[in-house]
C-alpha cells in the first residue's frame, strides 16, 4: 500500500476496534494513539500503555487494523 494514511482513517480504524472489544472512547481499556503509538487507557486520570511503538502513521494504521483482524480471527476460532 502507497497512499498516504490521514488522522481520520486513524481514528475510523479505531473506532471499529474499540467497538470490537465492546469499550468506548475514553473507557478504561479503549485503544488510541499517541505520538503515532497505539497505546491503551489504563486507569482514570490518563495513564496509558503501549501496545506497539510506531513512528509514522502508516506504522500504527497497519498495527490497528493487524489487532482487529487477530481479534476477528480468535473470535471465529472460538466459535
Amino acid at each position: 500500500m502507497s497512499y498516504r494514511v490521514n488522522n481520520k482513517q486513524i481514528e475510523c480504524a479505531l473506532d471499529y476496534l474499540n467497538d470490537c472489544i465492546g469499550k468506548k472512547d475514553g473507557e478504561l481499556g479503549c485503544i488510541r494513539t499517541y505520538n503515532n503509538n497505539v497505546v491503551q487507557l489504563v486507569n482514570a486520570s490518563g495513564g496509558i500503555r503501549v501496545l506497539a511503538y510506531t513512528s509514522t502513521k502508516r506504522e500504527a494504521y497497519d498495527t490497528i487494523q493487524a489487532m482487529t483482524n487477530f481479534h476477528r480471527f480468535t473470535q471465529e476460532m472460538t466459535q
